[in-house]
């Protein structure tokens, strides 16, 4: 059975019982709704012995609803809009409104898969100052960057995506990334660049070590750092070997991407990561292209530079096979 918060993250509460009926337009101030004196106000554990890591809620007095993975810490793992009205919960991202109640002080939200119980937390993750993670999606402030970034992405496995269109959350490149204290650690094709950054209410501001010069992003209410850190694995109709314009290609399981001089010969010209997140292929040190499937071959279309449409055509060989 999904639990309530594990359904919210993964926006799937389309199918919920009818709500309560509710009157105008929502409010941020976490009542209850009439005939009722508790609050949806605060921290709230999960009272639940389903397998599994507990995702708890706190609900702010801003109208952010915070998922957490660990109360001690009040480890975030997403945050998203909400209001209530007439003691139905509506959460952003177009789910379905959740109904809800008090019984014994205990919170008590139905889903299609039942009723999901809280219960008041001892810690205050909901009066917290906004979280000093990088983790999350943040959004590009100054819009004229002659490098198109929209966004930029940190993932908790420690994976940095710079982000080209927010909306579909389509990377351009990514890094893997460390923090310590105030230190942001890049690994830029193999070169590790340290730089000092601070969050201020939900601003981030990264100061380049060498510079001195200071970029600044907001947190964004996207979950684009959710959906990219699932990602990468290659699916089973890219992998093989390929040719173009005399060129070979050959895409592996352990996901990389070798060019060929000599197909029939599978010589190795150089050698690169590969990772796929949706209808995107990103090659690390070469950019992102939209792929499609063509029969047995594949379309590459760049996204962030110029040229036209590559088509990969699928051959006979076996070069993918080999290390």
């Amino acid at each position: 059975m999904r639990s309530l918060t594990l359904t919210l993250l993964c926006a799937l509460l389309s199918a919920c019982p009818p709500p309560t009926a509710s009157g105008g337009g929502g409010s941020r101030s976490g009542d209850g709704g009439a005939g009722t004196s508790e609050s949806i106000l605060g921290t709230w554990r999960a009272d639940s012995t389903d397998a599994g890591t507990p995702l708890h809620l706190a609900f702010r007095d801003d109208g952010i609803l915070l998922v957490l993975t660990d109360l001690a810490t009040c480890r975030e793992r997403q945050r998203l809009g909400y209001t209530t009205q007439d003691q139905v919960l509506t959460v952003e991202q177009d789910v379905e409104p959740v109904p809800f109640r008090f019984e014994d002080r205990a919170l008590i939200l139905t889903t299609e898969d039942g009723e999901q119980r809280f219960v008041r937390a001892a810690e205050d993750c909901h009066t917290i100052a906004p979280s000093v993670s990088v983790v999350g999606t943040w959004e590009v402030v100054d819009s004229e960057r002659p490098d198109g970034t929209e966004a930029l992405v940190f993932t908790e496995n420690g994976l940095l995506f710079f982000i080209s269109d927010l909306s579909e959350c389509t990377p351009s490149t990514r890094y893997p990334y460390s923090t310590e204290g105030d230190q942001l650690t890049v690994l830029f094709s193999g070169n590790a660049q340290t730089d000092t950054y601070t969050i201020d209410d939900d601003v981030l501001t990264i100061t380049n070590s060498v510079t001195a010069n200071s970029d600044s992003f907001t947190r964004s209410r996207t979950d684009c750092h959710t959906r990219l850190q699932a990602g990468g694995e290659l699916p089973a109709v890219l992998i093989g070997t390929f040719s173009h314009d005399q060129m070979g290609f050959a895409i592996r399981t352990d996901q990389t991407i070798s060019q060929l001089t000599d197909v029939e010969a599978c010589t190795v010209e150089d050698t690169k990561s590969v990772y796929r997140y949706d209808d995107v292929l990103l090659i690390v040190g070469e950019g992102a292209f939209r792929w499609e499937q063509r029969g047995a071959d594949i379309a590459l279309t760049p996204i962030d530079q110029a040229g036209g449409t590559v088509l990969l055509t699928r051959t006979e060989a076996d070069c993918h096979q080999l290390p």
